[in-house]
């Protein structure tokens, strides 16, 4: 007759290795970071981490000066490369920026488009409504 004592003594074996793994798994009696250190420990208590500054500073990037929307949407004028959005007279950043096959489609307002490094158009009455701009969208879906 066999024995099943190996193969008892195996579940056994994992059954105490998965008890003492979720041994650790539960809450703390303590809150973390109370600052006490064990009884009769000689170790000092840990401090709480602060809010100084590295001794060297770490450069900051200069924010981007962005146009005035003014002078970059113009009937006709060529809309820079380099075009990331503007500021409207509000203050607030204007960037409206689509992909169109390659190319960037961008616009401003209501009326204004422009593909990236192009001419900017002027909708008539409105990009919804103009001809032109529907059908640079449709070529720009594919």
């Amino acid at each position: 007759m066999r024995s099943f004592l190996p193969t008892r003594l195996g579940v056994l074996v994992a059954a105490l290795t998965c008890t003492l793994a979720l041994a650790g798994c539960g809450d703390d009696d303590k809150p973390a970071g109370d600052g006490s250190s064990a009884p009769g420990s000689s170790a000092p208590a840990s401090t709480p981490a602060t809010d100084t500054p590295a001794a060297t500073p770490t450069p900051t990037k200069k924010p981007v000066q962005l146009p005035s929307c003014e002078k970059v949407w113009v009937e006709g004028k060529i809309l820079p490369a380099s075009y990331r959005g503007c500021v409207d007279e509000f203050g607030q950043v204007s960037k409206s920026i689509r992909g169109c096959v390659n190319r960037k489609l961008a616009q401003h307002g209501d009326q204004y488009y422009a593909i990236v490094g192009r001419e900017v158009v002027r909708a008539t009455p409105d990009r919804e409504h103009d001809a032109d701009y529907n059908a640079l969208l449709v070529a720009c879906s594919g």
